[in-house]
């Protein structure tokens, strides 16, 4: 029977993740598949190691006890070297995806004024990680006009691109290793990352 964690953190989300790591690693689909890229059930469940480790794992897979309850969140997975998009509504109230460990992570509009949120994958060395990033960052960068953009790179900023965006743009390098939430506010989606070892979120503004 499941003993996840979800009841923690839905009394206060900013806390629990303040104090927790999440992960979920693009190997592990194949042991717990969570349905395809959208709106879904979560459950978060202790990983079994270091204290206040859990992984993201699919509720509706799971036995549960009376009163347990899904986090219904957006699911963005990732796949091995690949760009992977969803737009994000009304449909839930929580965003979720992949570890970030060469991956780069975006919220943009499009032409239509949607927003798109997006898990490129990049599993390599360095220049393997470039190659696939810098297009996904130049594809970005063409979307500017429609909107302000919210950006983890695991490399820097193209210089072919000129400078990096400012606000109300945000684009943060990380250096190794990150993972990012969203939350559906009164005033839209706004998105938090946390770096391997932070003490906190921090906000993209």
């Amino acid at each position: 029977m499941a003993q996840g964690k979800n009841k923690e953190y839905i009394r206060n989300p900013q806390v629990f993740l303040s104090n927790h790591q999440i992960n979920r690693n693009p190997m592990g689909f194949a042991v717990d598949p969570i349905p395809s890229p959208g709106p879904s059930n979560i459950d978060l469940v202790p990983a079994g190691g270091p204290a206040g480790v859990v992984t993201i794992q699919n509720y509706d897979r799971r036995r549960h006890g009376i009163g347990a309850k899904p986090i219904r969140a957006y699911w963005l997975p990732a796949q091995l070297d690949q760009t992977r998009t969803i737009t994000l509504a009304n449909a839930a109230a929580y965003f979720f995806t992949c570890d970030l460990s060469g991956c780069l992570f975006a919220a943009y509009y499009n032409a239509a004024g949607n927003l798109i949120v997006e898990h490129t994958n990049a599993h390599g060395d360095a220049a393997h990680i470039n190659n696939i990033i810098t297009p996904r960052l130049t594809f970005i960068h063409g979307t500017l006009g429609n909107g302000p953009i919210r950006v983890l790179t695991p490399m820097p900023w193209p210089a072919a691109l000129g400078v990096v965006p400012a606000a109300p743009h945000h684009v943060v390098h990380y250096p190794h290793y990150a993972w990012v939430i969203g939350g559906r506010l009164a005033g839209g989606w706004r998105f938090r990352y946390k770096l391997s070892g932070a003490p906190a979120l921090t906000p993209i503004l």
